[in-house]
């Protein structure tokens, strides 16, 4: 009997593991576009206390994820807030899904980054890669608002056919 529960083992761990690295990954528009100088803060303080089922560490990583993505793509990310700049308020993280709340100039949108497509099961093993994917669902997200892009001048992030990206149509 142990020798028949063994196989079956090792075929669970199996499948686990191709499902884990077999996700997919979240497209990002192509660098280089024009970033206006304005300040972009970074406001956690809501996750912290919305977000379910997941550790405390999750929210900390997605955190430095976003400010990772968004300083590569030129933006001033910072953790005060500013009255010539934007917030961006991440709401909560979960599982495979994060939702953050952008306010510029007087408005606020309600953004949902959707990452089932690249985030695994096994929290415990992949979490480092779980929180880049949940970071890279909200940062595709956030550069197809037109609020966004109107925050910060852009008009280079309307390249047709990027993923993430809004179309000049």
């Amino acid at each position: 009997m142990r020798g028949s529960v063994a196989p079956m083992m090792r075929m669970v761990v199996f499948a686990g593991l191709l499902t884990a690295c077999g996700a997919g990954r979240v497209a990002l528009p192509p660098h280089g576009a024009a970033v206006s100088p304005r300040p972009l803060f970074l406001d956690v303080a809501e996750a912290h206390r919305g977000s379910r089922g997941l550790p405390e560490r999750a929210v900390g990583g997605v955190q430095t994820h976003l400010e990772r993505t968004l300083a590569s793509y030129g933006y001033q990310v910072t953790d005060r807030y500013s009255d010539t700049g934007a917030t961006l308020r991440l709401l909560a993280v979960d599982r495979n899904r994060v939702s953050a709340e952008l306010i510029a100039d007087g408005r606020a949108i309600t953004i949902v980054g959707n990452a089932e497509s690249c985030t695994s099961t096994w929290w415990g093993i992949y979490a480092t890669e779980n929180e880049r994917c949940l970071a890279r669902a909200l940062v595709a997200e956030l550069f197809a608002l037109p609020l966004f892009a109107a925050a910060f001048d852009l008009d280079l992030m309307r390249v047709e056919g990027a993923p993430g990206s809004v179309s000049s149509r």
